[in-house]
């Protein structure tokens, strides 16, 4: 996936499943005519119609209910929202389908842009996201975004993406995650950096900077960020003594992963547990304070 952007692997991987399987329904208010965000879905409606790639309202809830009605019925929805910031509403939605309908085990995907862009705040920092039978994802680059989506495809309940808006024309080569759990991208011995989304390139960077100065940084793609992967990152956090959260400006999600990490290796912690945004420079100096605590 190196030599194409994020953008165009979640493209060509809308199109594979969709040529591959007709029960895979694509919906949201852009996702036709305007070829969905950063042309995500550009291309599809001539291909496959109208019938599978649906313009609807700018109305969240609606779509929402719209996609586990057709879920129910054997489809498998593809729901793009165009921003974040109506996430915990349409969380509700299937938090009431699964009220009504037991396990709840319909085949939802929701594809939400998340983040920054050129500098600029589009979408309001994401709060709690955590409900029973639900699995939020981040993705941290052109492969990550497309084995992410077709993975969600294959789950047999609801799945959201998030997709960082300031990687959608990223090109930068970074592993694609085996499945939903964290990911360990690189070895360390003094501090492990646990990050999603546009943190994970951060991270990686930053570990280079620190081994310079004989600082051995962990890596870890978290992958999901409900439910995380409390199994790995407590792992590795007993492994270095010292925990990072690398973030993209989501210190409610950051603060969740310090507290997780604290409850999986609280024995094991030379220092406090740290949040970095989503920087090299920010990044080295907060690993680099932990490690002289």
């Amino acid at each position: 996936m190196s030599s194409l952007t994020m953008a165009a692997a979640i493209r060509g991987t809308l199109f594979a499943a969709m040529q591959d399987d007709e029960q895979v329904i694509l919906l949201g208010d852009s996702v036709g005519r305007a070829g969905g965000i950063a042309g995500t879905s550009q291309g599809l409606l001539d291909t496959f119609g109208e019938d599978r790639v649906m313009d609807l309202p700018v109305a969240e809830r609606g779509t929402l209910g719209v996609a586990v009605g057709l879920a129910l019925a054997g489809k498998k929805p593809v729901v793009e929202l165009s921003s974040s910031s109506r996430l915990l509403a349409v969380l509700e939605v299937l938090a009431e389908a699964a009220s009504l309908h037991g396990e709840f085990s319909a085949p939802v995907v929701v594809r939400v842009p998340v983040g920054d862009e050129a500098g600029a705040r589009i979408d309001r920092p994401l709060a709690d996201i955590d409900l029973p039978g639900l699995t939020v994802v981040c993705a941290s680059g052109a492969a990550s975004a497309a084995a992410l989506l077709a993975r969600a495809l294959k789950s047999s309940g609801p799945t959201v993406i998030l997709e960082p808006r300031a990687l959608y024309g990223a090109r930068r080569d970074l592993p694609a995650p085996a499945g939903f759990g964290a990911e360990l991208l690189r070895h360390g011995d003094h501090v492990t950096l646990a990050a999603f989304g546009t943190g994970v390139g951060a991270a990686l960077d930053a570990a280079e900077e620190l081994a310079s100065e004989g600082i051995s940084a962990a890596v870890l793609d978290l992958v999901a960020l409900s439910p995380l992967d409390a199994k790995t990152l407590g792992e590795w956090t007993r492994h270095t003594g010292r925990i990072v959260a690398v973030h993209p400006s989501e210190p409610g999600l950051a603060a969740k992963v310090e507290r997780a990490a604290t409850e999986a290796a609280f024995l094991y912690l030379e220092s406090p547990p740290a949040s970095a945004a989503a920087s090299v420079v920010d990044a080295v100096n907060t690993a680099r304070a932990s490690v002289s605590y």
